[in-house]
């Protein structure tokens, strides 16, 4: 029985040697085989919001008067305009002296009283105009 073992153990090393000439691997039957399993994606970690900034209160401006104009019409005297729009003849003059310099207060040639058809006077409803210091220029 002797031979026979011999006789395997030449069987084993010649297949061995073949397969290794033929570079073809045999499995290691040293250790169990490991199973192959290919890692899954792993999830991205979602990004964390950032918080918005709360908006910061802002006082709400006042609303600035929006100045009309009126157009002046046969019979029409500066007193009874300014009545209209609850103002005053003297605020009209200051705010159309400008474009009429007979309206302007300051001058020796103020009259209001001479106010001519098709004039457009720009005046502020509901409001007065009130001099300053600098000789009312605001």
């Amino acid at each position: 029985m002797g031979g026979r073992h011999s006789r395997l153990a030449a069987v084993t090393i010649a297949t061995m040697l073949i397969f290794t000439a033929c570079d073809v691997g045999l499995p290691d039957i040293s250790r169990p085989p490991v199973p192959t399993v290919s890692p899954s994606p792993s999830p991205l970690p979602s990004p964390t919001p950032t918080p918005s900034p709360s908006p910061s209160p802002t006082p709400t401006p006042s609303p600035v008067p929006t100045p009309i104009i009126h157009v002046v019409v046969a019979g029409e005297t500066l007193t009874a305009i300014a009545r209209r729009y609850k103002t005053t003849a003297l605020s009209i003059a200051y705010w159309n002296r400008t474009a009429y310099p007979s309206l302007d207060p300051e001058s020796a040639k103020y009259e209001p009283n001479r106010i001519e058809i098709g004039w457009r006077l720009s005046l502020l409803p509901g409001q007065e105009f009130k001099p300053t210091d600098d000789g009312g220029s605001s």
